[in-house]
């Protein structure tokens, strides 16, 4: 699998120019196109009232207030794909327009590419950068790239992989696929617990050297949580791309994030490449 189509969402809010800049730094490195997709609201699902009849015109000045703070956000994000242009990785970037529901958007155009970039999670962060990553991350059935606090210049040339063993965790491992075959430095971490021994870690290490990636395994013990480990694994490691598996509940909406995905997203400082 080759990576050949980055899709960002953009919101014309904080979050975006991060977004943007490790899209580009991953695009380098993949040889990939972006593409930015602005989310537009859809009325009918932003209505203040939830059931019963709304008249006319109340529904009428809601969805007019709510077109021209689209407008002025779309101008924004227009505004900094300009700016960014200017970096040679991102003169190409193709901005589009897309109407609401924002979940079905952003998994229709997921479907059509090869990795998102989405925004870490934040206990603060607006509803449409948490409903996007959220869509993107456990309804499109494609890897995310978890875009660090601070915009990176260099995604994928150290990466750490946490492996457990699990499903998920195998499936961003195949996901992270034309990352690792291209790394200067592959690590394979396994946080040891209290919990059974992970033993397939040197299947995992042949595997990604039949595909061309030359891992080592690094077990180390488990330093407070296993977020804590791995957040301080890649540290020590200068890992500029970490490699796991994400948890969550899409039954339950509002707490979809389990407690080690959510945290790494918390804390990490460098860009993290998740896969339900």
């Amino acid at each position: 699998m080759a990576i050949r189509k980055i899709v960002v969402p953009v919101h014309g809010r904080d979050g975006d120019r991060e977004r943007l800049i490790a899209a580009g730094a991953a695009a380098a490195r993949l040889s990939a196109r972006i593409e930015a997709t602005f989310l537009r609201h859809d009325p009918r699902e932003a209505l203040p009232f939830a059931t019963g009849y709304v008249a006319k015109d109340i529904a009428d000045q809601f969805a007019d207030a709510l077109r021209a703070e689209d407008d002025a956000a779309e101008a924004k994000a227009r505004a900094l794909i300009e700016e960014l242009g200017e970096d040679p990785r991102l003169a190409s970037v193709e901005f589009e327009t897309f109407p609401g529901p924002i979940e079905e958007t952003v998994v229709r155009r997921a479907r059509c590419a090869d990795l998102v970039v989405a925004s870490p999670y934040r206990p603060d962060e607006p509803t449409e950068i948490r409903r996007s990553r959220d869509a993107a991350l456990f309804d499109s059935g494609r890897p995310v790239l978890i875009a660090p606090p601070e915009g990176p210049h260099v995604i994928g040339s150290r990466c750490v992989v946490a492996w457990d063993g699990s499903a998920v965790a195998a499936r961003a491992v195949e996901s992270a696929l034309p990352f690792l075959v291209n790394a200067e430095e592959v690590t394979v971490l396994v946080v040891e617990s209290d919990g059974p021994r992970i033993r397939d870690a040197e299947e995992i290490v042949e595997y990604l050297d039949l595909h061309g990636a030359d891992a080592t395994i690094a077990r180390e013990p488990m330093q407070g949580t296993i977020g804590d480990t791995m957040i301080v694994q890649s540290g020590a490691l200068k890992a500029d791309l970490l490699v796991m598996g994400a948890y969550g509940h899409a039954w339950l909406r509002e707490h979809m994030l389990g407690g080690t995905t959510r945290y790494v997203m918390l804390k990490t400082r460098i860009a993290v490449l998740m896969a339900h």
